[in-house]
């Protein structure tokens, strides 16, 4: 009977902490990634204290190197893109790129053959899933906006109260759990950096391979649209989509037709199955060792109840708990449940 009622409450538990995660969502999303800004920042906040005392300034300028890491290749990705696109005046071969397109969806041999007007009724139907797309993305824009902002405004805080107040709970705390505390805040920031190290690595693999697939085929700039490809990694689900999406586009509109566009969505489909089901959760596995599997379940698990910030916090979350169990010494849940060999 007293087993009936352990299962029963550990369960209840679980049920009530996915509620929580999944109605919480508002303030969980922005705290969680607030917390990880602040673990990323916190090593070279650290070494500005040797010349600046205010936290407020040391966060501006630490906050300025890290932003300067993506918004520097955003800036060469949109002026590389810009660049090639305004060689040729793109725009006198467009109607004729169009009705190309128009005419191969109907009679291209690798796409089933369709009638005139059902070629024209699911282009239209196209359409119309681009248009919610586009509206749904727009939404969701403002909505990452907003998450951003607040986390980095409890990234501020969050660094200011834990520089603050460490020293104190340090002290306040007995001998055991002081020590554990210690090695948790000493364990957690190098585990988090290396999780963003493998996440590098993901990009660089992809980059890599893409490059080779776009250098196969034959398309211009194979390199620059296999980095802008690899850059985009560190958006999952739709990330893929944007990355791909400029060099179909040019390739499109530099042949006139479908043929090439084709071979790379299918060489694309191949790099992205094994992307998603086998570099990334082995390379970043490998890194902050948990095991590939759980880390697939943890991102589908939390990406059902956050969306895309549930795939990106899933795996430092994943992180900051297993370090969490190893400080309190707890190897054997670690083993079982986090092993990556």
């Amino acid at each position: 009977m007293k087993s009936f009622k352990n299962i029963f409450y550990i369960l209840a538990t679980i049920g009530l902490i996915i509620v929580l995660l999944y109605y919480g969502k508002f303030l969980l999303i922005p705290l969680s990634f607030g917390a990880l800004i602040a673990i990323l920042l916190d090593p070279l906040m650290e070494k500005l204290s040797n010349w600046i005392s205010y936290h407020s300034i040391k966060y501006g300028l630490a906050l300025t190197v890290f932003a300067s890491g993506f918004f520097i290749p955003v800036y060469l990705i949109i002026t590389s893109i810009t660049g090639i696109f305004s060689k040729e005046d793109w725009s006198k071969n467009l109607d004729a790129t169009i009705k190309g397109v128009e005419e191969e969806i109907t009679t291209h041999p690798m796409i089933i053959n369709l009638a005139p007007d059902q070629a024209n009724d699911l282009l239209n139907k196209f359409l119309g899933y681009l248009q919610d797309f586009i509206g749904f993305f727009v939404i969701d824009s403002m909505t990452a906006l907003s998450n951003i902002i607040f986390s980095l405004l409890f990234s501020y805080f969050l660094h200011a109260y834990y520089v603050k107040s460490k020293s104190t709970i340090l002290k306040a705390l007995e001998k055991e759990p002081r020590k554990t505390l210690k090695k948790i805040t000493m364990l957690v920031p190098s585990a988090i950096q290396s999780y963003v190290l493998g996440l590098l690595l993901v990009m660089l693999v992809m980059t890599v391979l893409t490059s080779i697939l776009f250098l196969i085929i034959g398309l211009d700039y194979a390199l620059l649209w296999g980095a802008i490809v690899g850059f985009f990694v560190i958006i999952p689900y739709i990330g893929s989509i944007i990355g791909i999406a400029f060099p179909l586009m040019y390739s499109i509109i530099q042949t006139g037709n479908i043929d090439q566009a084709l071979y790379i969505l299918l060489g694309y489909a191949v790099i992205q199955f094994l992307e998603g089901n086998f570099i990334t959760p082995r390379i970043i596995g490998d890194k902050v060792g948990i095991n590939p599997f759980l880390i697939i379940l943890v991102m589908l698990f939390m990406g059902t109840l956050w969306g895309i910030p549930g795939v990106i916090i899933s795996i430092p979350l994943l992180t900051v708990v297993k370090t969490i169990l190893e400080a309190n010494e707890l190897d054997s849940v670690v083993k079982i449940f986090f092993n990556s060999k």
